[in-house]
Parts: structure tokens; C-alpha cells; sequence
């Protein structure tokens, strides 16, 4: 008597498993993203990039996750079109000169590459983390600070 499948339970369970995987990506990188705005927030806090004064450029960092229809993305950075020139009037008479300071400090490049390094710093412990959970040392990320 021959047999008949009728449902074929290992492509639906891979089906699963990777939307799961994906989700479990997104909701990592969400992190990643949340806690490296954070990062560079609390050492700015102690005006490591730029003379602090109003606190306006620091509350203008912000992390966000990108879900495109191919990737995902992370990044880290200064919300779109903040801060910008009169968001500190009482400080600077309408100029925001953190923010100039940082623009500034561009070609030095410590912002930006301190941004960076928290950035790749958080992602690969995400993926390391993600690597245990699923049993693997091989997804391991590896990052060099040379």
C-alpha cells in the first residue's frame, strides 16, 4: 500500500523557525539601536565630544532599526532635522552651538566614530548572544579595534 503525505511538516516547521529567526533579529537589532542612542547620550552626558551646555544635541540622539524589504538596518545618530538652529534660543540666541561644535568636530571624526564603535560594539554582542541561543559558535561576529 503506498503512503501518502499530506502535509509536510519539516517545510512548515523551517517556515516557522525562520520567521521566528527574523523576528528574533528585528527585535534584537531594535536593541541594539536603543541602547547604543544611550550609549553615546550618557557619554556626551559627560561632554566627551562637544562642550555640553543646553543638553539639546544630546536629546536629538537617537537610535532607530530600518526594515527594508531585503535587509535590516540599525543606526545611530541625530534625529532628522534636530537640533537645529533655534531649538536653543535661551542658551545661544537662536544658534545651537553644540551642534555647531559637532558639526565642527566632523573631520576630527570622535563623534562619529565613537557612535560607530558603540554601535558595532552592541551589534556583536547581539549576535553573540544570538549565536549561543541557537547553539552555534560559528555565527560569532568578529570585530578588531585595529
Amino acid at each position: 500500500m503506498p503512503i501518502k503525505i499530506t502535509q509536510n511538516t519539516v517545510k512548515e516547521g523551517m517556515d516557522n523557525l525562520g520567521t521566528s529567526l527574523i523576528d528574533a533579529v528585528r527585535n534584537g537589532l531594535t536593541a541594539v539601536a536603543i541602547e547604543s542612542a544611550k550609549n553615546t547620550r550618557d557619554r556626551q552626558a559627560n561632554n566627551e565630544f562637544w562642550n555640553n551646555q543646553s543638553g539639546n544635541a544630546i536629546d536629538s540622539i537617537s537610535g532607530e532599526m530600518d526594515d527594508g524589504e531585503k535587509s535590516i538596518g540599525v543606526a545611530i545618530g541625530f534625529e532628522d532635522g534636530r537640533p537645529n538652529e533655534k531649538d536653543a534660543p535661551e542658551f545661544y540666541s537662536g544658534r545651537d552651538h553644540e551642534y555647531a561644535e559637532y558639526i565642527a568636530d566632523r573631520e576630527g571624526m570622535s563623534f562619529t566614530a565613537a557612535m560607530q564603535q558603540i554601535l558595532i560594539g552592541n551589534f556583536t554582542r547581539f549576535m553573540d548572544s544570538l549565536g549561543m541561543k541557537l547553539g552555534s559558535t560559528s555565527s560569532r561576529g568578529k570585530r578588531s579595534d585595529k
